[in-house]
């Protein structure tokens, strides 16, 4: 019973300080957000994709056109920053 006892303490635990994490990450995350890169494009989301997460990608906005961008970055490497285009061949405009 004690065994028990100490395990699910021992779970809880680690469930806890995964909680307090994954807070830290997303504020961190928002930080970003609101940060302006290549001389005003604004942040509007990030993802991780990839195995393992390694790929983070930026989806920025120009906000005098609202135009929508790429950004991938993979381990510390960063790739080109590249126009989003709707099926027609437009570019995607943020709405």
């Amino acid at each position: 019973m004690t065994l028990f006892i100490f395990l699910l303490v021992a779970m809880l635990s680690l469930l806890v300080a995964e909680i307090i994490r994954n807070r830290r990450k997303n504020a961190h995350k928002q930080a970003i957000i609101d940060e302006e890169l290549y001389g005003g494009l604004k942040v509007v989301s990030i993802n991780k994709i990839g195995e393992d997460n390694c790929i983070t990608e930026y989806v920025l906005i120009d906000p005098e056109t609202r135009v929508m961008y790429t950004y991938l970055v993979r381990y510390g490497n960063s790739g080109g920053i590249t126009v989003l285009y709707n099926a027609d061949g437009t570019p995607k405009i943020f709405s």
